[in-house]
């Protein structure tokens, strides 16, 4: 496919894009303005304003889809039986705007893409970061269930698409490795624009900061014991849990229990420019993850956030994570599932202030790499061979 010739693009993501509230969001927003550079670009997205507005607001040709709340517990049902109206609506637009490529954002969206797709002769990228099906065979322990379905329907888009792409190597060897294909790679990365280090009032405390979704899979029990071996080293210790997700009542509730309601902040979803400023009041950011497939391959959005913003960073020490983190370089790994492990980390930072700006330093340097304007470009060039 030849890059240079004006084509037209579809990217379709069931994200929410307005308000951002990271996951794929951010990823797909890049990837269709870097698209819509030299191209007629189209964006299918979830977004809570208009689509007008939603246009205006991210100077793109926004179509507003329909959205399926990620903390639902029926999300998946309803994304099944969405999922025959989405292939309509993309075909429609396949059809109305001539579309000569389909970018599609995970497997909500690339079974329908690519069937649109074949329909019409149409070449599909998809953009797979996130696994459906493993989280199935997680959490449904019967050996045959209706939604193991989508475990094929997953499956068939990676095998089928023109371009599979994915964010991580530890995922591109393991679909490659499944699937018997060639597999593309492409790692998240941040926007600039809104994360940066920035001078901000902040109190005596030392904070660390957790960003994003907190849902299951996501290992957040480890977190609470951790906290009740900081505070005895640490009593002006405060804890940001930026964002939501499923297991926060069970947190709070937990919280409270252990007498802990001091140490703890809850935001909820809040904008990326409030994300950010989160983040430069905060002294060291986390990533949790536990040792499971969910988290071994992934480098979530809140490591590069992070490194932007100066922070240095605790992470897990798993495969995906270890392809950019460099233990004691540019951050401190800890043993997943290891509450003992995480705390140490935590205060080999806070105790060693050389150490600190060495972390700090190395990660704002790393950052540089990740950035969207360099890495949606590399996206729309793999896309358009």
């Amino acid at each position: 496919m030849n890059g240079f010739l004006k084509m037209n693009i579809l990217v379709v993501t069931n994200d929410i894009v307005l308000p951002n509230k990271g996951g794929g969001a951010p990823r797909s927003i890049a990837v269709a303005k870097a698209f819509s550079k030299s191209n007629s670009t189209f964006l299918l997205a979830p977004t809570s304003v208009s689509e007008k507005e939603a246009s205006n607001i991210l100077k793109l040709n926004v179509i507003k889809m329909h959205y399926v709340d990620r903390n639902d517990k029926k999300k998946i049902i309803k994304y099944g039986l969405y999922n025959p109206f989405l292939f309509i609506k993309i075909f429609s637009l396949v059809k109305r705007h001539k579309i000569d490529l389909i970018f599609s954002h995970n497997s909500i969206c690339g079974f329908p893409a690519l069937i649109a797709a074949k329909l019409v002769g149409k070449k599909t990228v998809f953009d797979i970061t996130d696994f459906v099906s493993e989280f199935i065979d997680n959490t449904l322990k019967k050996s045959f269930h209706p939604l193991k379905i989508i475990k094929w329907i997953e499956g068939y888009t990676i095998k089928n698409s023109t371009i599979t792409m994915t964010n991580t190597e530890t995922i591109k060897k393991h679909l490659e490795s499944k699937y018997k294909r060639s597999i593309e790679m492409v790692y998240d990365g941040f926007d600039s624009n809104i994360f940066y280090p920035k001078k901000v009032k902040k109190d005596k405390s030392f904070i660390i900061i957790n960003q994003g979704g907190m849902d299951p899979q996501d290992g957040l029990e480890i977190l609470i014991p951790a906290v009740k071996l900081l505070v005895k080293r640490i009593p002006e210790l405060k804890v940001y849990l930026i964002g939501h997700g499923k297991v926060v009542p069970g947190l709070k509730q937990e919280i409270r229990l252990n007498n802990l309601e001091k140490y703890f902040f809850f935001s909820g979803w809040v904008s990326q420019n409030e994300v950010n400023d989160y983040m430069n009041k905060s002294d060291v950011g986390i990533v949790i993850l536990p040792n499971l497939f969910s988290g071994k391959t992934r480098v979530t959005l809140r490591t590069f956030e992070y490194f932007a913003c100066k922070k240095p960073v605790v992470a897990a020490s798993l495969s995906a994570i270890k392809e950019i983190i460099k233990d004691n370089e540019n951050g401190i790994l800890y043993e997943p599932d290891n509450p003992e492990s995480l705390a140490a980390a935590v205060l080999k930072v806070y105790n060693d202030r050389k150490f600190y700006n060495k972390l700090s330093g190395n990660g704002y340097k790393t950052s540089k790499n990740f950035e969207w304007s360099l890495l949606a470009d590399k996206i729309v060039k793999i896309s358009l061979r």
